[in-house]
């Protein structure tokens, strides 16, 4: 109760964290529908929102948890689309705004070229990765 009274809100991240798009749809069911029925019994309330574990969706995924989330964040690192699916939000950590004014820049053709050029570091590294994995 006193973290709600200070403003804090809740949201599910699965029952036992797997990686959701290996599950059969019952499992897949259990582990995002039951999550928020297991916080509404312990906190008095149904989650709104749903952390993908890992950030592993896919659509089957994602319309699953559109049945019990009014909205789902991936780890995309990328800007809201205007008309992208509240099931797939990107997710952009904190430590990002941690430069001053650089969450005044939110939302400006400057943040989002900063976006742009940190998710093709992303993926530069990720490639360098699988290459020297390999």
């Amino acid at each position: 109760g006193r973290l709600r009274e200070a403003g804090i809100s809740f949201g599910a991240h699965s029952r036992t964290h797997p990686r959701l798009p290996t599950l059969t749809s019952p499992e897949l069911e259990e582990e995002v529908g039951e999550a928020s029925s297991d916080m509404q019994h312990h906190l008095g309330e149904r989650p709104q929102g749903f952390c993908y574990p890992y950030g592993a969706v896919n659509e089957r995924v994602a319309s699953v948890a559109g049945k019990y989330y009014a909205w789902a964040c991936t780890t995309d690192f990328r800007p809201i689309a205007p008309r992208g699916s509240p099931a797939i939000l990107p997710r952009i950590d904190a430590w990002y705004f941690q430069s001053a004014g650089r969450f005044a820049q939110w939302g400006t053709a400057r943040f989002r070229a900063w976006i742009w050029a940190r998710r093709q570091g992303r993926q530069v590294r990720s490639v360098m990765r699988r290459l020297g994995t390999s």
